[in-house]
């Protein structure tokens, strides 16, 4: 639904640019200024405002949050399984990441997972990472955080026995 009202909104502010485009050009060819100003300003506007009205301007400026909806696929993926342990970490001198962070541990914990709290990472992961051995487990949490429409990057850190020793980990990283 939210999908198709976007799409909609960016086809009207097409519209409203390129037809206010249009009238601006003809007004200024028949020497009405005053006209072609005002429509040169709307074709200008409409896909900032579009931008303002899809939340797409603000959006990074805005906390990263699990919605209920998407709380309630991760938990109810999960609990289609037994419970296995999952690091979740994130960098502790990072306010954003850190209340993300729990929002994923308490989801996880509620859909039966096992978690270990690390909070030590640096602050160069970006965005959420998935790592640990291919296993069962990591795919039912990959189909948990796909089903949920959580945007994060699998990774295999094959050159760290370290971290494959943890199995899977989630890293939540500072914003994108």
């Amino acid at each position: 639904m939210k999908l198709n009202t976007l799409k909609i909104l960016d086809g009207l502010a097409f519209l409203v640019t390129v037809v206010s485009a249009l009238v601006s050009v003809l007004a200024g060819a028949m020497e009405c200024p005053k006209t072609a100003i005002v429509f040169a300003c709307i074709a200008a506007i409409a896909p900032i405002i579009n931008r303002v009205a899809n939340n797409q301007l603000l959006a990074p400026l805005q906390a990263r949050k699990l919605t209920q909806k998407q709380n309630q696929i991760i938990i109810n993926k999960l609990l289609e399984g037994s419970s296995f342990k999952v690091w979740v970490a994130h960098n502790r001198h990072e306010a954003e990441p850190a209340a993300y962070h729990k929002q994923f541990c308490e989801a996880l914990e509620a859909g039966g997972l096992e978690i270990t709290w690390f909070g030590g990472m640096t602050n160069t992961t970006v965005g959420i990472e998935l790592s640990g051995p291919e296993s069962a487990e990591k795919q039912r949490l990959i189909s948990a955080l796909d089903a949920a429409g959580v945007k994060y990057q699998n990774v295999y850190f094959s050159d760290d026995p370290q971290c494959l020793q943890h199995g899977i980990a989630l890293w939540i990283g500072v914003r994108n």
